[in-house]
Parts: structure tokens; C-alpha cells; sequence
């Protein structure tokens, strides 16, 4: 299965809806795509970076924050000086942050000009050609759009973070090197 995993793709739909809001959201200029797995991850952080070797959802290895907790689960603080630095290393002014728990992000997202939270609001806001959506469909989009990035920051121990990961890849968005990939 692992090997297998980068022969699945989402279906055609998923792309054209997702590249409709980041046209909307961002009028087609580049953005640095990040995942963050909050709320209920605390706990589950706590359990994966202390197995040995600690699980991880995909091979990068460096992190921008060393600790391994703060890698699995960074602070607030560690956000905004990552995002801040990956915006001047890339020359990226975008930034996409999906998260489970954007309430939490919104200091992030006030702290950083040109954060938009990927939230339930923003598929109602943005006016779309689709019927309604199903969570699993939302859910889908969240991790197609992030697969759009042009730079990625993802949470390794996250298998959300790998899947999208996995997409980009397929679509020929991660460098060869993974050079526009980092993780927490």
C-alpha cells in the first residue's frame, strides 16, 4: 500500500473546485501552503515523538522548530517566526494555513499579512460552481488547494500533511530535491 499511495488521485471535480477558490482567495498569484493539526493532536503528539523511532507520515527528516514535541504540535510563537522566514527565504507574501482548529490560528493570521484560515466558512464565502458539499468533499478541497502551494510546510507525524504531500508530488509541485518542502 505505501508504495501504492502515489497512484491515488482525487477526482478532476475536487482540482477545478479548488482551483476556482484559490483563484478567488489569492487571483492566481503563488502561496506557501502549511497544515497544522491542533486541538486533539496534543495528546496525540505526546504518544508518536516518543515511540523510536517516532512515526511519521513522510521521509523529511529536518525540522524548522528541532524539538520533536514543538515539531508534532509548534506554538503560536514558532508559527509566526516559521511563516516569516519561509515568506523571506521564498519571496512568497501568500499563506494558506488549514488547521482543525482555526479559532487558535487567527492570532497567527492577525500577526501575518496575507494569512487566509482555511475554515468552514471560507467554502461558503467564496462563491462556487459546485452543489452543496459533504464534509468528506471539504475536507478533499482543504487538501487539494494546499496541493496547489507553490512552498509547503507540513506536519510529518500527520497522515493529512502526507496525503497532500502525496498530491502535490503527483502533480508535479514538489521539487525534485523537495527543496519547496518543509515540516514543523
Amino acid at each position: 500500500w505505501y508504495q501504492r499511495r502515489v497512484l491515488i488521485d482525487f477526482h478532476p471535480q475536487y482540482y477545478e473546485i479548488a482551483r476556482h477558490y484559490i483563484h478567488n482567495l489569492f487571483l492566481g498569484e503563488p502561496f506557501i501552503a502549511i497544515h497544522l493539526r491542533r486541538g486533539d493532536y496534543f495528546t496525540h503528539c505526546k504518544y508518536i515523538v516518543g515511540k523510536e523511532p517516532p512515526w511519521v507520515s513522510f521521509s523529511k527528516s529536518v525540522s524548522l522548530v528541532g524539538e520533536p514535541f514543538r515539531s508534532c504540535y509548534p506554538t503560536i510563537e514558532d508559527i509566526v517566526a516559521v511563516i516569516a522566514k519561509a515568506k523571506e527565504a521564498t519571496g512568497l507574501q501568500l499563506v494558506l494555513i488549514a488547521t482543525n482548529h482555526p479559532s487558535e490560528m487567527k492570532e497567527v493570521a492577525r500577526q501575518v499579512a496575507g494569512t487566509v484560515l482555511f475554515d468552514d466558512t471560507l467554502l461558503r464565502d467564496l462563491s462556487a460552481p459546485h452543489p452543496a458539499l459533504r464534509d468528506l468533499d471539504r475536507t478533499i478541497i482543504e487538501m487539494t488547494m494546499l496541493s496547489m502551494g507553490k512552498h509547503f510546510i507540513f506536519n510529518k507525524y500527520s497522515s493529512f500533511s502526507g496525503t497532500v504531500y502525496e498530491q502535490a508530488r503527483i502533480h508535479g509541485r514538489v521539487d525534485t530535491d523537495d527543496a519547496n518542502v518543509a515540516v514543523w
